[in-house]
Formats: C-alpha cells, sequence, structure tokens
C-alpha cells in the first residue's frame, strides 16, 4: 500500500527535516544563514552589506565567523541576537525552537529536556531565552479592538495538610491580572495591570490601541473613562447579553468573545502543559503564547527566522532565578 506525501505550505518544515539538518552543525549554519542574510551577509558591527559589493572574509578553520572588508571587525551567525556566545550547539537551538513554535499550546521544560536530551536546567534555560526572542512590542492594534481582563496563572497552592488557600474571595491580588487586548481577524496583546482601576487600564491600552479604533468592551464602569475620546461600544454580562447587533448605530457587533477566545489559549497552556506559572516569569509565557497566536497562519521557516534573528541579548541564568 502507498502512501501520499501530505501536501503542506512551501515555508512549512516538519521536525523529521529539522532533525535532518540539526544533526550537522554545517546544516545549521547553512539554513541560519540563508536566514539572517537572504540579500548577502552584512556586518553586525558597521552595516554594510554584500550586496552594495562589500567584501567578507569566511575562516575555513571556524565556519560561521566572517571578517567585514570595511571595518576589519569579526563577526559570527548569532552576533546581535540573543543566541550570541551559546554553549549549546545550533542543532539544539533549532530543535527547540521548532518544538516550542509548532505546538498549539506550548511545550514543558520537561518535555523539552527529554526531546532534546538534556538536563532539566539546561532546557528550562533555553526555553526562556527563546520566549525572550519572542516579543511583539511595536504591534498597535487598529480596527475593532476587544478588552477584556483574565486572571492568569493557576489558583493559588493549598498549604501543606490541606485547608483553605488564603485567598480572598471576588476582585482580588491573588492571582496575576492580565489585560487582553484583541484585534478581530488580527493580533492580540497582553498587558499586566495591577488592577480594575482607570489608570491601570488607561495606561496599559493607551500605546497599543490607534486613536481612531472602535473599543468593544463589557460594562465594567471603568472602560468608559479609560478608553475616552474613542469610539467605545459595550455588551452587557449580567444581563445575559453577549453579543448587541449594531452597538451605538455603527454597524459593529458589541461582544468580547475574540479576546475570551484567547483566554481559553491562556487556561489550555497553563492547565495542560506548564500547570502553575510564578509571577516572576509570567510575562514571557504571555509573550510566547500571543506571539504563536499572531503568527498562527505564518509558515514554520517565517516563523523560526523571526525568532532566531531577533534583536536581543544573552539572558543568563543568574537573572532568572535571582530576585
Amino acid at each position: 500500500m502507498t502512501h501520499r506525501p501530505v501536501k503542506r505550505a512551501p515555508d512549512n518544515i516538519t521536525f523529521s527535516e529539522i532533525e535532518q539538518i540539526a544533526s550537522e552543525e554545517i546544516a545549521c549554519l547553512d539554513l541560519f544563514e540563508r536566514m539572517r542574510f537572504p540579500t548577502g551577509l552584512r556586518c553586525a558591527a558597521c552595516g554594510a552589506a554584500e550586496a552594495a559589493g562589500h567584501l567578507f572574509t569566511r575562516h575555513r578553520s571556524r565556519p560561521g565567523l566572517f571578517t567585514c572588508g570595511g571595518c576589519r571587525r569579526q563577526f559570527t551567525i548569532t552576533s546581535g541576537t540573543a543566541m550570541h556566545r551559546t554553549r549549546l550547539p545550533l542543532g539544539q537551538w533549532l530543535r527547540a525552537i521548532w518544538l516550542i513554535i509548532a505546538s498549539s499550546k506550548g511545550i514543558s521544560a520537561r518535555k523539552l529536556s527529554e526531546m532534546l536530551g538534556v538536563t532539566y536546567k539546561v532546557a528550562w534555560h533555553l526555553g526562556h531565552r527563546i520566549r525572550a526572542m519572542m516579543t511583539d512590542e511595536s504591534v498597535v492594534l487598529s480596527g475593532v479592538v476587544e478588552m477584556d481582563e483574565v486572571y492568569a496563572g493557576a489558583p493559588p497552592r493549598k498549604p501543606h495538610g490541606g485547608g483553605p488557600s488564603g485567598g480572598r474571595s471576588g476582585r482580588s491580588p491573588r492571582r496575576p491580572l492580565v489585560l487582553t487586548m484583541a484585534e478581530r481577524g488580527g493580533p492580540v496583546v497582553f498587558q499586566r495591570i495591577v488592577s480594575h482601576s482607570i489608570n491601570a487600564i488607561q495606561n496599559a491600552s493607551h500605546n497599543r490601541i490607534s486613536a481612531d479604533a472602535v473599543v468593544s468592551t463589557d460594562a465594567l464602569p471603568a472602560y468608559r473613562k479609560a478608553v475616552a475620546g474613542r469610539s467605545h461600544i459595550t455588551v452587557k454580562h449580567s444581563a445575559g447579553e453577549f453579543v448587541r447587533c449594531d452597538a451605538g448605530g455603527v454597524g459593529i457587533d458589541a461582544h468580547t468573545n475574540t479576546a475570551e477566545a484567547v483566554h481559553a489559549e491562556i487556561r489550555r497552556a497553563v492547565i495542560g502543559v506548564w500547570h502553575w506559572i510564578s509571577q516572576k516569569h509570567l510575562d514571557r509565557y504571555l509573550d510566547e503564547i500571543s506571539w504563536r497566536h499572531n503568527r498562527r497562519k505564518v509558515g514554520h521557516l517565517r516563523r523560526i527566522a523571526a525568532v532566531l534573528f531577533a534583536d536581543g541579548r544573552p539572558l543568563p541564568v543568574r537573572a532568572l532565578v535571582n530576585n
């Protein structure tokens, strides 16, 4: 019995193909170079480009090392990225990045250590270094933008021996509070806030939503003043209303279903993969969820390139474990 090959997008790649590339360091260097410099080498120090006629020396004794013919400085494929001076083989980075970007709900450090054959500590550190490269700080939402809040992470842990967790009922700081801003049919942005107050919501959303956007929220009173100056439509959940058609006579339905669907992604990732998230590292986990959501229609190769060569600095382990 013959099996037909599975059709996939041109810029997608399977883990089997990733494994073949990752098993040879030269193949990894070649792939990384084509991803980072699709039009030719560019010096990480002076910015001179091979396409403009500048010459670069490739060091045969150390593949991936180049010398710029202009400023005479040396640079590597990973210069200027969070992978600079890494001690891990590039193949391990490639495998880990594919596993994180291709997993719909992420992957735990324990499972990452099993698949890569490294210790849990190495896998945990590697996962956070990759999450630090998955940021969308420049995203500004437009069109119809839904806003809603969610308590991120897991419920408070009960003390040893059982008994109440000590957390107060109702709205309280028992879990981190996150403001979700989701553009209908577009990207999503998370911002941690300290409370449901007007100032907290306004400060978190002011620079992330364009002035001409239509903001759709629930009936929380703080939203009225927090989004003042923008078109604002609301839906009242307490009255059993979940969609209000043609709200305000602007021809747009008022609801927060898109934002609540994103909240479901957070809950599934916590319950099914991470089980618990500390407040210290919450922002990186939220960045991973939003980054993957915003590129859900983008192929693997483009996502890998976006992670590999995002601007950033190496994240040492002491920065993760020290208070």
